[in-house]
């Protein structure tokens, strides 16, 4: 039997290998991609709002705008018995750090926060209105000065580019254990490296 010929309009539905760089990041989910149909399975995204005349604070310089919110595992402990990710993300320079920790406490939050700011005089979080983040950025012990910019409580879509950013690690994460053939259980040796 040979192969129907296709149209000119038919040709663009012909499933091609994804470029092979793909393979290592799984972003931009890809229809063609095996790993990404079976690890990004979620509902639409919904319809975005037009910004009107809201303001958005556009941060130029390393520092100026961080966004950090934690990602809590309820369904599988880490490996090594973590349960919490911290994530935090520069909205200058798109520079990343997600750190698996034992727990959603303050201490470690603290811990987290200094090391990707470290060397900073001053720097701007914004975060949910979670009491653990809270308390780390309030710390009487920090060396610099700290602002805090809060969302609006239990109103995720106030704090929308944190969430879609754990949303990002989480998809990542599935996707390179999903590759590997690994066990959900390493997800947190996982998360540094997406």
């Amino acid at each position: 039997n040979p192969e129907p010929e296709l149209q000119p309009e038919q040709q663009h539905e012909i499933p091609s290998n994804p470029h092979s760089n793909h393979y290592l990041t799984h972003f931009p989910k890809s229809k063609f991609c095996e790993v990404c149909q079976a690890a990004k399975q979620r509902a639409h995204q919904a319809r975005k709002q037009e910004l009107g005349n809201r303001s958005v604070d556009l941060a130029k310089e390393f520092g100026e705008l961080i966004h950090a919110d934690h990602i809590i595992s309820v369904s599988c402990k880490g490996i090594l018995g973590e349960t919490t990710v911290l994530n935090m993300k520069d909205q200058a320079t798109g520079l990343a750090l997600c750190r698996s920790l034992p727990d959603k406490s303050g201490e470690e939050a603290y811990h987290a926060m200094s090391d990707f700011t470290e060397g900073l005089e001053s720097v701007k979080f914004s975060t949910d209105n979670s009491l653990e983040l809270m308390s780390a950025l309030n710390k009487p012990e920090r060396e610099r000065e700290v602002k805090h910019k809060r969302s609006v409580e239990h109103r995720p879509q106030s704090h929308g580019i944190g969430e879609r950013w754990n949303q990002e690690v989480i998809n990542g994460v599935r996707c390179l254990l999903t590759q590997s053939g690994l066990p959900a259980a390493f997800w947190s040796l996982a998360v540094p490296f997406w």
